[in-house]
């Protein structure tokens, strides 16, 4: 298992949640179902993340030219456009 970081722009915020995933396909959908959103409510709500997490699944990650392990995709959630960047991420602990 490798480690990812999902690094979400919404709504002027930017919010980071990690997991663990044999592939970045599968951290795309477990970052952001193991994202601790609790005190976000006023930004994202459970029904909300449940809509992303739906969308998410038919979403393609694009690598980012120039870099590498990093790849990008958007979805909207309510009408807002969210931006998510993926990146394996080497765990030193």
């Amino acid at each position: 298992m490798d480690l990812y970081t999902l690094i979400l722009d919404f709504k002027g915020g930017t919010f980071i949640s990690q997991c663990l995933s044999a592939c970045k396909e599968d951290a795309l959908y477990k970052g952001i179902l193991n994202w601790d959103i609790t005190g976000l409510e006023d930004v994202i709500t459970d029904n909300s993340r449940n809509i992303l997490l739906e969308d998410i699944e038919n979403e393609n990650s694009i690598p980012l030219k120039g870099m590498k392990n990093v790849w990008s995709c958007s979805v909207f959630v309510n009408e807002e456009l969210m931006l998510i960047n993926l990146v394996a991420t080497k765990d030193v602990t």
